[in-house]
């Protein structure tokens, strides 16, 4: 599949199948196979667990690093992905996701050094104590020459939040577009 320019949904717009597939399944495999992607792929191990409702490192569990590093042969538009199981304590509790440019000290959420008080992606547990996939992307404009990390942190509104790692892995991942 060749990539394609992505559909940009106004509100009220239908997201059909036959879209995702266009632009997001298909455009994420044409970047897969792109010289100047990265994918890190941390094996399932332990969970781990948060109770800070300040945005923190996600951890690992296993002593890998969580970030996407990777070199910008020219200035370009980056594209971020992760995906990973998450759990919340109770009914109603949210866990938010961020991720971190360590170059530049900012957050991508507020391209500030303190992130947006819902990060880029929130995630909320209508059932208490039920695995989630949560899945989040982002396009990162006018990223310089050279190379560049990523970093995902996370924090909890309310009691805890877990990153179910012992039966499945944890993405992160950036292609140069």
């Amino acid at each position: 599949m060749a990539y394609v320019t992505p559909k940009i949904w106004k509100p009220g717009d239908p997201y059909t199948p036959a879209d995702f597939n266009t632009f997001v399944k298909n455009n994420m495999e044409a970047l897969a196979c792109r010289s100047g992607s990265h994918i890190l792929e941390l094996p399932g191990g332990v969970n781990v667990t948060t109770t800070s409702t300040s945005f923190e490192e996600l951890p690992t569990g296993s002593g890998d690093a969580n970030f996407v590093a990777f070199n910008v042969p020219a200035p370009s538009n980056v594209f971020l992905h992760f995906a990973l199981r998450v759990r919340n304590s109770t009914s109603g509790n949210f866990t938010y996701f961020d991720i971190k440019w360590l170059e530049k000290d900012v957050f991508i959420s507020s391209m500030q050094p303190t992130p947006a008080s819902g990060g880029l992606w929130g995630f909320e547990t209508r059932t208490g104590a039920t695995d989630q996939t949560a899945s989040g992307f982002f396009i990162v404009e006018n990223v310089p020459e050279g190379v560049h990390t990523f970093q995902v942190y996370w924090r909890t509104n309310a009691n805890t939040s877990t990153v179910e790692k012992l039966n499945s892995p944890f993405f992160i991942s950036g292609w140069v577009l």
